[in-house]
């Protein structure tokens, strides 16, 4: 019950900075700019529906990381990197087709998802997303290790600028696999979600 309380102002904007990326891949899959942050309370549920998709299409890489390091002579390094792959390619859009249908059903439509899956532009986008992951990773832990070299009084400094780093890396991420999205669904309005 403590480790809770403790974790719960860490857990509560995780959840709604996960609602405004979710936000992020419906409008740029809809050739739109970056949402506003408004309707705070949507943005909660949007939030928290999101978690529960990215948790169960991620549980199958998951499932396959403990299968080929306990059953299969596989290097560790490999299954992770295939892992990562896996979730930055997969995870972005089943939460386009919830956030532009309004439906956690949506996010399930399997003969939607095979169709923008298979498209060159969305491995693209999602090769483009892996290399900008490893140089932001890169500069992260740049930032770590200078901040880390200063006074303890200079070290929380650090903080918003990796915060700020990330925010950017997510933005991106989801405009590369939201345009590219795009090109497949189209833009039309009839099942797009507002946050007006």
């Amino acid at each position: 019950g403590t480790l809770f309380i403790l974790t719960l102002p860490l857990f509560i904007p995780a959840i709604f900075f996960v609602g405004y990326f979710a936000r992020v891949l419906r409008n740029t899959s809809m050739n739109e700019g970056p949402p506003e942050f408004n309707n705070w309370v949507d943005m909660l549920f949007e939030g928290l529906y999101t978690s529960l998709i990215v948790l169960a299409f991620n549980s199958i890489a998951m499932l396959s990381l403990v299968f080929g390091l306990l059953f299969v002579d596989v290097p560790p390094a490999y299954v992770l990197v295939s892992m990562i792959f896996f979730y930055i390619y997969v995870t972005p859009l089943p939460i386009i087709l919830y956030m532009r249908r309004g439906s956690i059903r949506a996010a399930f439509d399997f003969s939607a998802i095979i169709k923008v899956y298979t498209t060159l532009q969305y491995f693209i986008a999602a090769v483009l997303s892996i290399v900008a992951s490893v140089v932001m990773f890169v500069f992260i832990l740049f930032v770590m290790a200078f901040f880390l070299s200063l006074p303890d009084i200079f070290a929380p400094l650090g903080v918003p600028v990796i915060a700020f780093t990330l925010y950017w890396l997510y933005v991106m991420w989801g405009g590369l696999c939201g345009n590219a999205s795009n090109r497949v669904l189209g833009d039309n309005r009839y099942d797009i979600q507002r946050d007006n």
